[in-house]
């Protein structure tokens, strides 16, 4: 007997053990270890590939210094076409003026200018030398290259009209072995003629490298630089020929594509092209620490699988036999006290079942509950659905079903939506705890979610009236406080969004045209509702310049007239509520460029998601344009000095069409450069936008209140050719001068 026991014992801790360890395998094994894998793959691919954005910009930004160095020298006072034609071994500033050029560049080991006719050199760090001393002492005085052949260089330097990069090669430079270095040959631009100089910049592809983000990379890994040509520009060392030659293999153009490929199971390659420069960036990344992350990860979830499946099998067990022992022990005392025993045990087995009852009747209570808190939910869902006609529409009857499962009359005659505006959340609350809709045919209520909209869903099997309506809602006493429209009736409740989008139509006449407490119907709205309007597009791009420029009179005027149109509802719902949306809007842009858009943006998107009468958009706008004023005159008090005389120049130079930011710069005493910046940070646009906008508004005035030729308007702007004037002038107003002139007239 007792071994039989042990053997029952055995076989129940055997299999509840394999039952209770399916669980933790299944959670681990489908759940857990996946999601969690795919999160650091993706991790380190996301991590990867925003290196390579953030190395592209570095190299657009250090490309765009490079490829500047040619006008730098152009617009250079300095260095002239005469010193560099005529006798340029007499002139000993242009050395100096190279090296200033470069001093403070860390990535330029050396910039040589070449004077085509002389054949002559000029170096920022070894002077002046011709060619044929060049070619004598070849690296001890100039340069030479290892993988280029001096005649080549020559050839170039003599050709080129344009500009090349030379890949990076080996190059005695002062006597010195240099590896890796970058060659950027340019022509000097000179207008309608060839070039007479060109200069020959050389870079150290390893410092350059060196930027970028993550650049030091074991074997096997690292940077590839390609120009738009997809010629290989720097190479690391870390890649080796093999790795090159799978990566070429593969395709440079299908991994730009791709952005990120697995070459292999420990090398990752993320590729990412410039919209500027066309140079593309590839980064092959070791994947060896995701690897061992992952393998740490599988040994984590085989030692937590063993775990739970040891403690959950003796619960299993344990549980097992407590729940099978009342019948064992029944059997048992049964066999082993007779008859006469038998009324108590069946009085403990009366109480096993009773209690087995019980339990079973706790559980149904349970589930009834958690139907009874879903199906609201249910119903709710659903007819966010309906109102929004997101619904699968293959289907009907059985949607239908669905419906009327739910909770929902599908059987009526017609059914119609009524959209009530409460003015705040707390009386919404109150509107939603308190009315008892008491209508003919009131069918749901729902509030809409982010507004302070309440629909009403109704339905009959008969025709309902519209005194029904205002019966109701007048008698409800929450409601004199609000608007509501109602929209026509539909025959099924699959088309309730038709009458739903009406409502909210009704609605908004409700709210820019009646008194609070009115109910609007759709079919009542007044003929103008659908007519054909034409919007002020021209006035809100008047107010986004004003405001762009800081204009305090302008925009002040501006918004009187946008306040007017507003308040004496000149225009349908639907047009004023665009009209408000576009002025909030660029007022939203100024803060951003202002940098306190954390603080404006919430609340106006509160503001934005919400249906507002005409009295409360004039009291928003009226806020906007005093925060707008305040900061306008903040910014015109703090003005320097300097930034008032460039936009006096400005104004009284404009129409001179050789009009320049270096002019600008050295009548104020700067140099272009720092010019240019300050000028941004100033005026938030940089200095050819600035100049375009003030001969745009100046060539408008002279074509609304002049009747000056079209010829005679381009030359007072500052445009040589009428051509270019009118291409500029439709660039920016989308009509031609002449067709601008002719709508103004009108």
């Amino acid at each position: 007997m007792e071994k039989k026991k042990q053997f029952k014992g055995g076989t129940s801790f055997a299999v509840s053990y394999l039952l209770m360890a399916i669980i933790p395998m299944a959670v681990c094994g489908i759940f857990f270890y996946p999601r969690t894998r795919n999160q650091i793959v993706e991790r380190t691919n996301t991590s990867s590939m925003q290196q390579v954005e953030r190395g592209l910009e570095e190299l657009d930004r250090q490309l765009q210094i490079i490829n500047n160095i040619p006008n730098v020298f152009f617009q250079n006072e300095e260095i002239n076409r005469s010193d560099l034609e005529i006798e340029p071994w007499k002139n000993l500033v242009i050395s100096n003026e190279i090296k200033k050029t470069i001093v403070n560049n860390g990535l330029i080991e050396e910039v040589f200018l070449y004077a085509r006719k002389h054949r002559y050199f000029f170096s920022g760090y070894q002077g002046n030398f011709p060619l044929d001393k060049l070619q004598q002492y070849g690296g001890t005085v100039g340069f030479h290259y290892e993988d280029w052949e001096m005649s080549a260089i020559l050839d170039t330097l003599e050709t080129l009209n344009g500009t090349c990069q030379r890949p990076a090669e080996t190059t005695i430079l002062r006597g010195n072995l240099h590896k890796n270095i970058i060659t950027f040959i340019s022509t000097i631009p000179q207008k309608n003629r060839f070039a007479y100089a060109a200069t020959m910049v050389m870079v150290d592809g390893d410092q350059l490298a060196g930027l970028l983000p993550d650049s030091q990379a074991p074997e096997g890994y690292g940077y590839l630089i390609l120009d738009s040509n997809q010629k290989m520009i720097y190479r690391s060392s870390g890649i080796n020929d093999s790795l090159f030659h799978r990566i070429t293999n593969y395709g440079i153009s299908e991994a730009v594509q791709h952005r990120s490929i697995r070459l292999e199971d420990n090398c990752l390659l993320n590729a990412a092209q410039s919209d500027s420069s066309g140079w593309i960036l590839i980064k092959v990344t070791n994947l060896a620490p995701m690897m061992q992350e992952i393998l740490e990860l599988e040994y984590s979830v085989i030692f937590v699988m063993l775990g739970l499946s040891v403690v959950l099998g003796f619960l299993g067990y344990y549980f097992m036999m407590l729940n099978f022992r009342p019948l064992e022990l029944i059997l048992l005392q049964l066999k082993q006290n007779g008859n006469n025993r038998k009324g108590k045990i069946r009085n403990a087995c009366y109480e096993e079942i009773e209690r087995a009852i019980r339990i079973l009747q706790e559980d149904n209570s349970r589930m009834s509950g958690s139907l009874q808190q879903t199906k609201p939910r249910l119903k709710k869902h659903l007819f966010t659905e309906l109102i929004s006609d997101s619904f699968k529409k293959g289907h009907p009857a059985e949607y239908l079903a669905e419906l009327e499962t739910a909770g929902f009359a599908v059987n009526e005659g017609y059914y119609r939506i009524m959209v009530i505006q409460s003015p705040s959340e707390e009386e919404r609350d109150v509107i939603l705890s308190e009315v008892s809709c008491e209508a003919k045919g009131f069918l749901y209520m729902f509030s809409m979610p982010n507004s302070g909209s309440i629909l009403f869903l109704f339905g009959d099997r008969e025709e309902g009236g519209k005194a029904s309506f205002a019966e109701w809602y007048g008698e409800c006493g929450q409601m004199n406080q609000t608007r509501a429209g109602v929209g026509d009736k539909v025959d099924s409740l699959l088309k309730i969004s038709q009458s739903y989008s009406q409502a909210c139509a009704a609605l908004d006449y409700a709210l820019l045209s009646t008194d609070k407490g009115a109910v609007v119907y759709y079919d009542d709205l007044p003929d103008s509702m659908f007519q054909v309007h034409s919007y002020p597009l021209e006035l809100i791009e008047s107010l986004a310049f004003a405001v762009k420029m800081d204009k305090i009179e302008d925009t002040e005027n501006l918004m009187y007239q946008i306040e007017y149109m507003i308040r004496m509802k000149e225009f349908p719902p639907y047009y004023i509520r665009a009209l408000f949306f576009n002025v909030v809007s660029i007022f939203m842009e100024k803060q951003k460029k202002a940098e306190e858009s954390d603080q404006l943006e919430p609340a106006a998107m509160r503001i934005l998601s919400q249906q507002l009468s005409s009295v409360q958009m004039i009291e928003i706008l009226s806020g906007l344009y005093q925060m707008f004023r305040k900061k306008a005159d903040a910014f015109h008090t703090k003005e320097n000095e300097w930034m008032a005389q460039v936009r006096l120049y400005i104004g009284e130079h404009y129409g001179e069409s050789t009009l320049s930011l270096a002019e600008v710069a050295s009548h104020i005493g700067m140099s272009p450069t720092w010019f240019s910046t300050l000028f941004k940070e100033k005026s938030g646009c940089n200095f050819k936008e600035y100049v375009d906008l003030i001969r745009l508004e100046k060539a408008k005035e002279l074509l609304e209140n002049s009747e000056m030729k079209i010829e005679k308007v381009a030359e007072r702007v500052g445009y040589n050719s009428s051509y270019s004037f009118a291409r500029f002038f439709k660039k920016h107003m989308g009509v031609s001068p002449k067709e601008y002139r002719d709508i103004k007239v009108i």
